[in-house]
């Protein structure tokens, strides 16, 4: 996912503005922080996704780690019991998420089960179609609470975190359709 990912950190943020939102945004995209590392230890330079293996940033048994990792760190930091279960579910749900609408990934490295329907390479439209869905319901649920808080999104502000979303997301579903990204 592009920008799929970011708006997950919205429904937790709707729920208790106190978790800081630029963490919650940052633990939606750990796994994608690491992707230099699966780059690195396969000598891909900038890299082909194409052959990219994301074994130590992606695979789910690494995702499990890195969620496990994180839920420890935020509790260490915030001592919240909510935010930790936030922080171990939006690094888990990354690894849901691609596996719907992104890679397929392996359990642990490439001589394991690969899981995933692998839309990044094989249905670009596809996957900005969900990855699309994914971001109007988390906006939706995100606007949602924000009013029932008397605390309404202003149209602009609407309107600017629509097209932050859906540009890249709408732009990959064009470059997928019309001569395909990967």
């Amino acid at each position: 996912m592009i920008t799929g990912h970011f708006t997950t950190a919205l429904v937790p943020y709707g729920n208790n503005k106190k978790y800081p939102l630029v963490v919650l945004l940052i633990l939606t995209q750990i796994q994608d922080f690491l992707i230099p590392v699966d780059m690195m230890l396969q000598n891909l330079g900038l890299g082909d996704f194409r052959i990219l293996e994301m074994t130590y940033s992606h695979d789910i048994v690494p995702a499990l780690i890195l969620s496990f990792l994180s839920m420890l760190i935020i509790h260490l930091i915030y001592k919240n019991r909510s935010f930790t279960l936030w922080a171990g579910f939006l690094v888990i749900f990354h690894e849901v998420c691609d596996l719907l609408a992104g890679f397929s990934h392996h359990i642990m490295g490439p001589h394991t089960q690969a899981l995933g329907f692998d839309f990044y390479r094989q249905n670009q439209v596809m996957a900005a179609i969900i990855e699309g869905m994914l971001a109007i319901i988390c906006i939706g649920y995100y606007v949602k609470k924000r009013k029932d808080q008397n605390d309404p999104i202003s149209r602009g502000s609407l309107i600017g975190l629509l097209t932050v979303v859906f540009a890249p997301i709408i732009g990959f579903g064009i470059l997928g359709a019309t001569v395909g990204v990967f």
